[in-house]
């Protein structure tokens, strides 16, 4: 048949089709086969009253497999309540092959059913292959009574939920089996027996057979809980179920073949009280939720978004733990204490930050790495925020694990800003940050509430055009260990830097200018430096050095203080030794000797020991000794 070259008045031949899928329907005899031209086919009655119905023993297929007709239809079906569906197999041993069929948004509110016609006849030997089934927001296909009895759902293509309701599939005899294989499912596979409604009256007796397909499964709520379904049995008889062997043999036979979770719970309450829900049944599903929260008793429950994950754990005092990567379009969120175990995955913000820290202690355990694209400097962008503007004045932390790592392709890492809260950061990982991005800053604003870094020893702190710490804001930061590295390694411009442990600190620019980058960092080849900005900041930095390893490049002196205008321009700082104490330390320096000497406190010296000099207490420090 053909929707353009055919006739009202067609004979079903190659050289007069039929212009009308019903007209060849009609016509046809048992076992026929009907071939349909590429084109789009508007399969409802005029009147509205049912879409197409397949009542004989037919093949329906495409006549150019490569160029699959469209089977649609503007009618609900609805009024004679025959068809919900834009196709319905009413008879046994019908074939679909090569066809795309879809819903008209929910109505139909199915692509194809297949169910028993109103005389009872049970229908068995359903085929579909190669198909495409568009269900929309509704189910691509239902297979719906207890008289359905074998089925094949072979190397097609799903977008909507696959329902198999009602006990279908229960004519099977000893021995058959209904086999779904090879499909991609844009949805989830739902699977009802017995359930406390009207229509759901007849419990699962033959569990379809599923094997290599990929399921990408679709949200659904569990008694408030939002999980990623991937396949969902449900029987007033928990009997009726699969248990976790049958489970074990789905996941094992589909794709992917693992992160897939076994859950089990009951819908609603039975007694048909106020929280009682009309679908009250047990439940078996197949889950992929990204994250997981362990209680006490080391069980774990699962949920589809991290959100809700967060919000339960702070609740309970449960750890969370990713169970999958999580790519995010919106920033999470934390308002309590909480630690989430990366276990081996990672975070991703697609065009925004990945998480915030509003208040309480995140802590980051487990390897792996989050990161977010598409975020700058110039514009604030962080892959992880601690601190916020709103609310009443509070405790904000991070705690970055051993095995963590925050990744910034160009933007902040970790950036502490918040007018209404104290910011801690305590970094045993690693942080990295690319183009013209900072791995842990502050931000010039946050003069009240301040904040507290501690760079843990094994912490990495990285930057590829920038310096790795940025410190414009009150507060202290405390180094402890470990390496920092970037075009510069730390700018304290306001608060306290205390180095007391054996840190390796080295900056990578080697130019003779001091350049303003972005942000408002001072380019100027330091290890270490104390800006004190004349006209922006109205704060004082200081630092005390009493370990470490601080590097410079070319003539750039490894540790500096001056001023700095508004006009871009650097000056001595006059009160500087009140600020800047050394009593410790190894430094490879290109500047001058006599300014490193004069941030050494009384009873300290320098001597060289190789490429570097070496602060010590060995006698008075004199002008001019070595």
């Amino acid at each position: 048949m053909d929707g353009d070259a055919g006739e009202e008045d067609g004979d079903g031949s190659q050289q007069n089709p039929y212009a009308d899928i019903r007209d060849a329907i009609d016509a046809a005899g048992e076992g026929d086969i009907i071939r349909v031209a590429a084109g789009t086919y508007d399969v409802g009655k005029a009147d509205g009253s049912e879409n197409l119905c397949i009542e004989k023993s037919v093949t329906i297929e495409a006549l150019d497999p490569e160029r699959r007709p469209v089977l649609t239809t503007g009618h609900p079906g609805n009024q004679a309540v025959r068809t919900q569906s834009t196709v319905s197999v009413l008879a046994s041993n019908v074939t679909l092959r090569d066809l795309e069929i879809r819903v008209t948004d929910t109505n139909p509110n199915k692509a194809v059913e297949i169910r028993t016609p109103s005389d009872g006849e049970t229908v068995t030997g359903t085929r579909i292959e190669r198909c495409v089934l568009d269900g929309g927001k509704a189910s691509s296909l239902y297979i719906g009574s207890p008289g359905v009895g074998t089925y094949e759902i072979l190397d097609s293509t799903l977008h909507g939920s696959l329902a198999i309701a009602n006990g279908a599939g229960n004519a099977m005899e000893d021995g058959q089996q209904a086999v779904i294989d090879g499909n991609v499912i844009n949805g989830f596979v739902l699977v009802t027996g017995r359930r406390n409604t009207g229509w759901d009256l007849h419990p699962i007796e033959h569990l379809p057979v599923m094997t290599g397909n990929t399921i990408h499964g679709a949200d659904y709520a569990e008694n408030g809980v939002t999980h990623r379904m991937i396949v969902l049995y449900s029987d007033l008889d928990w009997q009726r179920l699969p248990d976790e062997e049958d489970i074990d043999r789905f996941v094992a036979g589909n794709a992917p073949d693992s992160g897939w979770i076994r859950i089990a719970f009951t819908n609603g309450d039975p007694d048909g009280g106020v929280n009682s829900h009309p679908y009250y049944t047990n439940c078996v599903g197949v889950v992929r939720d990204p994250v997981g929260v362990t209680d006490a008793d080391g069980n774990m429950r699962t949920f589809g978004y991290p959100q809700d994950a967060l919000g339960y754990a702070a609740q309970t005092g449960a750890d969370v733990k990713l169970l999958q990567d999580l790519t995010l379009t919106e920033t999470l969120t934390v308002e309590e204490t909480v630690t989430v175990d990366l276990n081996g995955f990672d975070i991703t913000g697609d065009g925004v930050g990945a998480i915030e820290v509003h208040s309480g202690a995140l802590t980051l355990t487990g390897e792996g790495t989050v990161t977010a694209g598409g975020l700058t400097p110039l514009d604030g962008g962080s892959v992880i925020r601690v601190g916020s503007h709103t609310g009443e004045e509070r405790e904000a932390s991070l705690i970055l694990g051993a095995s963590a790592t925050v990744l910034a392709p160009d933007g902040y890492g970790v950036l502490a800003f918040g007018a209404q809260t104290r910011e801690t950061v305590t970094v045993f990982g690693r942080i990295e940050a690319g183009g013209s991005g900072v791995a842990l800053a502050g931000n010039g604003a946050d003069l009240e509430t301040g904040t507290a870094f501690f760079i843990k020893p094994g912490a990495v702190l990285l930057s590829e055009g920038s310096y790795a710490v940025y410190h414009p804001q009150n507060g202290t930061v405390s180094v402890e260990g470990g390496v920092i590295t970037g075009q510069g390694g730390i700018q304290m411009c306001a608060g306290t830097l205390h180095i007391s442990g054996p840190a390796e600190i080295s900056a990578q620019y080697a130019g003779e200018e001091k350049i303003s980058v972005s942000g408002g960092v001072i380019l100027d080849g330091a290890a270490v430096s104390l800006i004190h900005h004349q006209d922006s900041l109205a704060a004082t930095p200081s630092a005390r050095i009493a370990g470490g390893k601080l590097t410079a490049s070319g003539s750039n002196g490894a540790v500096q203080s001056y001023r700095w205008s508004s006009d871009g321009a650097a000056a001595a700082w006059p009160n500087q030794p009140r600020h800047l104490t050394i009593t410790g330390g190894r430094y490879l320096t290109g500047g001058d000797p006599d300014i490193m000497r004069s941030y050494l406190q009384d009873g300290y010296r320098m001597e060289t020991s190789g490429a570097y000099w070496v602060v010590s207490t060995a006698g008075e420090n004199r002008p001019g000794s070595v």
